[in-house]
């Protein structure tokens, strides 16, 4: 992985703690199971918080990944977090949600498969970049 600084919290149920080390990312990444019961706005909550304890991730952009399978996305974080970070993104992948939708700049993808995910993550590498 080439480039600038990250900062990872993975969510489902609950928002798991902060990773930096590209390692570690890469190695949770490899281990997810997809579990459902998605707290997508608790999610948001915990990285506006973590930027407002650590002022330097406020240069950060924020991009929350998700299926968008949460029925109760208050659209009131994701105004929080774009007064907070440069900018806030979503990666809609498989789903819908209209709050999210409605209130954040999306990319949907309606399917990734092991053959589409290479070429998916390029083109969304480089659309983050503009963003």
């Amino acid at each position: 992985m080439k480039g600038g600084n990250l900062a990872v919290r993975f969510f489902d149920q609950q928002v798991y703690p902060m990773l930096t080390n590209k390692n570690d990312i890469i190695k949770m990444l490899l281990s997810l199971i997809p579990l459902g019961g998605t707290d997508i706005t608790n999610a948001v909550r915990a990285a506006v918080q973590d930027a407002l304890d650590k002022p330097s991730l406020r240069d950060y952009k924020l991009v929350v990944i998700t299926d968008g399978e949460d029925d109760n996305v208050d659209p009131t974080a994701f105004n929080k977090a774009k007064s907070v970070f440069r900018s806030v993104k979503v990666l809609l992948i498989g789903g819908e949600n209209s709050v999210i939708e409605e209130n954040v700049d999306t990319i949907k993808i309606q399917e990734l498969t092991s053959e589409s995910y290479p070429t998916r993550l390029r083109r969304f590498s480089l659309e983050t970049i503009k963003w």
